[in-house]
């Protein structure tokens, strides 16, 4: 317990102990200062006036009297000094009730202070231990972050040196006979970004083996990067006529189709890719997409709820669907899934709304202009 002053018992009483004292002298000794208890007697009226009376008989009276009288004051002080304590006790436990009850509430309060001080020591002590702990994961787990960040940055660059050795270690090499060689070189290239030299190098590994499948899938996507779309899609056919069940590849050539708007032939193509693999929320989202181009609307969300159905955090098929509602003009609705795409990335699909024309009907809706601003509100 906290020190505390406290008055010791002495103090406590001495005031109203005192107080009674100098009441009791008081009233016993104010007949002293107005002349009474002790004085010279007054010759009794009786003696004065009574001739008849002898002298011992005189003495005898004065003498009875000054015994009467002594009794008289004796009287008199005891029922001063009874009248005094009569005063003054009630006064003396009053006071001395309410120092008491002054230590004892003075005493109450710092047992109380006493233990909150304990119970807010106990909880900053705990709250200073979980914020330690706290801040020391925090920071782990930034220099984790940072560590594998670097990591992935030297790892990257250090793949990207191998290849550049991988294709200056190739350069003069006779190669003709060797389409292994040559896929290595433009997978090389490839991972430099020199995707026309890279699809130079898959163009050898293809003359030398004209069935080399990964080489037409490899140059297909060097097409792709290029924006050559069309020759892409020429060499994802070559391959698939290598390997027919390839989901992955029956996905991608559905995807390129998009960009060319070859809509009703991406759709075929995502099919196929679904029969394959039905459980392909990608495919199931991007045939929800061409299915839009196509005005095919609930045939588009039928197939954006499947993607949900697989992978419901998902934001593209939220969007999709949102488009599809705004082209039906179901506002509520297409307001609603518009709002779990942004809430999923709202950086990408509030930018993304607001150039698209799919919305171009909903656009001037409070709705969604509150949804388009709410991250500046």
């Amino acid at each position: 317990m906290a020190a505390r002053d406290r008055l010791p018992k002495a103090q406590i009483l001495m005031p109203p102990a005192l107080l009674a004292i100098a009441t009791v002298i008081c009233i016993v000794y104010s007949p002293l200062i107005k002349g009474g208890w002790g004085g010279a007697s007054e010759i009794s009226p009786v003696a004065q006036t009574s001739p008849q009376v002898t002298e011992q008989d005189n003495s005898e009276t004065l003498a009875q009297l000054e015994t009467l009288k002594t009794t008289a004051d004796l009287l008199t002080k005891l029922l001063y000094a009874v009248a005094a304590l009569v005063i003054t006790l009630p006064i003396a436990m009053v006071v001395v009730m309410k120092l008491g009850r002054d230590r004892w509430v003075q005493q109450t309060t710092d047992a109380v202070v006493d233990s909150l001080e304990r119970e807010l020591r106990h909880r900053l002590s705990a709250d200073v231990a979980k914020y330690r702990t706290e801040a020391t994961q925090q920071f782990r787990q930034q220099q984790q972050t940072i560590s594998q960040g670097l990591y992935g940055e030297v790892r990257q660059e250090l793949d990207r040196l191998k290849d550049a050795v991988t294709v200056q270690a190739m350069q003069g090499q006779s190669n003709d006979g060797d389409p292994q060689l040559w896929y290595a070189r433009g997978n090389a290239l490839d991972e430099l970004g020199r995707y026309e030299e890279a699809i130079a190098a898959y163009d050898r590994a293809l003359e030398a083996d004209p069935k080399f499948y990964a080489a037409w899938v490899n140059r297909g996507y060097c097409l792709d990067r290029l924006g050559r779309y069309r020759g892409a899609i020429a060499a994802f056919d070559q391959a698939l006529r290598i390997k027919p069940d390839y989901d992955g590849l029956w996905y991608n050539r559905g995807t390129v189709l998009g960009k060319i708007q070859r809509y009703g032939a991406a759709v075929e193509s995502f099919n196929r890719a679904l029969k394959l693999k039905p459980n392909f929320p990608a495919a199931w989202n991007n045939r929800g997409t061409a299915l839009t181009k196509l005005n095919h609307y609930d045939e588009a969300i039928a197939s954006f709820d499947r993607a949900i159905s697989l992978a419901e955090n998902t934001p593209g098929p939220w969007y999709g669907k949102a488009c599809c509602f705004a082209a039906q003009n179901k506002v509520e609705l297409a307001i609603e899934h518009l709002h779990r795409a942004i809430q999923i990335d709202p950086a990408t699909y509030r930018e993304l709304a607001k150039t698209d024309p799919e919305f171009n009907g909903v656009r001037s809706h409070d709705l969604f202009a509150w949804l388009l601003s709410e991250e500046e509100k």
